[in-house]
């Protein structure tokens, strides 16, 4: 929806230096309140993506009639018109029709307790100038980034990290940070940034400063916690089903409030088919956005045809592959807005999509990003699931179940041993790279890095997933893709109430039979075909990134490893061997492409944030 900004400090010039790097979030309008306290000035900055209520009135910041409340929202608050009708029973006037005036009254009327009421997605920062306090929140699975940085007595916050680079003092990179992505690919799974003194506004939190004290360090307090969800006993199986249904249909309908037009990314896959069924039945004419191949390996394009006739949609497709050559110009521009290294050619893939939402003037864009962390999607649950029948005793189940794995799931065909090496216990764990190019400073911090493979239950790895190494990675990378082009992503399987009411379900619904995602493969049966309901190979965005690696891409590569590299120069890694890796993967398929991959994400983040950065 937006961006925002805010400075608490002696200066009143920083904060339209940072609108002005986070205008790409919001070209509506940019604004900003300077508000003056006794010692220092409170900055609140705003750029606004008009979604709904596009009228001048709704622009931010917003600003109590008697000055005491102000506040800077980024999100969407799904449920604002059912809040809207609570709050005008308690007598309270609204002068707009924005979903940011409920979030402004909400928090007027009750405090931090609105925080529980909220359906959505933000990062917000609210002033109480009577209590001299300021309250700053994400949603609860941090959907929307808010960043922060104490320094100098200073305070710096904003939805983007560029933005408090670009006025506060030089940066150290966080090297701890930078060898969990190097070992296992990690992202986003702790508070923590590639830069010091940065940090994340943790999701499902909020945090109350006094203003009338220095500001050291900030403390964060959880509105809500996955792990206080109660087991479920659910016995009638249909009744499950269609609770289910129940839910998620009206996840994907509150998600489709908007004054702009509303499209969907359809992949193919499960997730987003369903989606795109829930939204055909509402929207007339819904704009679809897909990614293709014109490799058959890798593309979707046929199922994306099956889901697209069946609701008599034509959709828009991008193809992937058009020029290969164009990946490192690209991968540039996208982990700029990134503001750290990418995880895949993922990132680009829907970089490229947004860019096509942008031209076909698609505002607002629905995924299905989540499903798999809820609802089991990924091979290694049901591996964990096979395990913890065996652990359990179920020995029956065990076997059935194992045997579906082998033989009817499609599942082990999927299986690759390189992507999974990082998830197997030490004793299964093959070590395939024979060359370490990193230098000692990341090696020493090795073990720190907490490990992937271990075993856990189904259940615990879900949470683990959908709150720190999969789904925040996620979240991170659609925001800002999204943002790019001033576009906005929206998730119906984050919905809190349909993830708590599926984390809370046994995993028989989810998994069954050899088969993931039971519980929505048998709640859409009939509504979509069975090539999309029981398909067994899943894809998802793919590109033939393995090839590119391999092949197309040898020439640039390796005349990047020749050129200075500033992944030397900091400390980090060693350049020659480096190149030694690079010749070993290119003879040696049992290694990921990605071990090359991140070496190079590294070096291009390192390039364009160089001059925000100390040694």
């Amino acid at each position: 929806m937006c961006g925002i900004n805010g400075f608490i400090g002696k200066s009143v010039d920083k904060i339209e230096i940072m609108n002005n790097i986070t205008n790409h979030r919001g070209p509506d309008n940019s604004s900003f309140n300077i508000i003056e306290l006794a010692n220092f000035n409170l900055s609140l900055g705003h750029n606004r993506l008009s979604i709904i209520d596009l009228s001048i009135s709704a622009n931010q910041p917003f600003i109590s009639e008697d000055n005491r409340y102000s506040m800077v929202y980024n999100g969407e608050l799904y449920n604002y018109i059912e809040l809207k009708k609570e709050l005008e029973n308690q007598n309270i006037i609204f002068q707009t029709n924005s979903d940011t005036e409920v979030v402004f009254n909400s928090l007027i009327a009750w405090g931090v307790e609105a925080f529980k009421k909220f359906n959505g997605m933000w990062g917000i920062a609210f002033f109480d100038k009577s209590k001299n306090e300021l309250i700053l929140s994400r949603d609860r699975f941090g959907e929307k980034p808010l960043y922060y940085c104490v320094e100098d007595n200073n305070l710096y916050f904003s939805s983007e990290i560029k933005a408090i680079l670009e006025v506060s003092n030089k940066k150290k990179i966080n090297k701890l940070t930078l060898n969990r992505y190097l070992l296992n690919g990690s992202l986003d799974s702790t508070e923590e940034t590639f830069f010091e003194n940065i940090y994340k506004v943790p999701a499902s939190s909020y945090s109350i400063i006094n203003l009338s004290q220095k500001i050291n360090s900030i403390n964060f307090e959880k509105f809500w916690d996955i792990n206080d969800l109660p087991e479920k006993t659910e016995t009638n199986e249909r009744k499950t089903i269609n609770y289910f249904r129940e839910i998620f249909n009206d996840s994907v309908k509150i998600r489709l409030r908007s004054d702009v037009n509303v499209g969907t990314l359809l992949s193919g896959g499960l997730d987003s088919s369903t989606i795109t069924y829930e939204m055909s039945k509402n929207i007339n004419n819904l704009d679809i956005l897909s990614a293709v191949s014109s490799d058959e390996k890798y593309s979707e394009e046929k199922f994306i045809d099956i889901v697209s006739n069946s609701v008599k949609v034509n959709p828009r497709k991008v193809n992937l592959d058009d020029n290969p050559k164009q990946i490192f110009d690209l991968m540039e521009k996208v982990i700029w807005h990134n503001d750290e290294p990418i995880p895949s050619f993922s990132v680009i893939a829907h970089y490229l999509l947004m860019e096509e939402s942008h031209k076909n003037n698609i505002k607002v864009i629905l995924s299905g990003q989540g499903a798999d962390e809820l609802l089991g999607g990924y091979q290694k649950y049901y591996i964990y699931y096979i395990l913890e029948l065996l652990k359990s005793k179920k020995y029956f189940g065990f076997i059935k179940e194992l045997l579906n794995y082998l033989f009817n799931s499609g599942l082990i065909k999927q299986f690759s041993l390189k992507e999974a090496n990082r998830y197997l216990p030490s004793f299964l764990k093959k070590k395939i790279r024979k060359i370490d190019f990193r230098e000692e400073s990341l090696i020493k911090l090795d073990s720190k890095v907490e490990k992937l493979n271990k075993i856990v239950n189904v259940k615990e790895r879900q949470i683990m997933d959908l709150m720190k190494y999969s789904v925040p990675a996620l979240t991170h990378y659609e925001d800002r893709m999204s943002m790019a082009f001033s576009r906005e992503i929206r998730l119906p399987f984050l919905d809190y109430r349909l993830v708590e009411y599926i984390i809370s379900l046994p995993l028989s619904y989810k998994m069954r039979h050899g088969w993931t995602k039971w519980i929505l493969r048998k709640a859409f049966e009939g509504d979509l075909p069975d090539t999309i309901i029981w398909r067994k190979d899943k894809k998802g965005f793919t590109t033939p990134q393995e090839k590119w690696f391999r092949k197309d891409l040898k020439d640039e590569i390796e005349i990047l490893f020749n050129e200075d590299l500033l992944v030397e120069k900091f400390g980090l890694m060693n350049k020659s061997k480096i190149k030694q890796f690079y010749k070993e993967f290119l003879i040696n398929d049992k290694i990921w492409y990605k071990e090359v991959f991140n070496i190079i994400s590294v070096e291009i983040w390192l390039r364009i944030n160089n001059k925000y950065l100390s040694e």
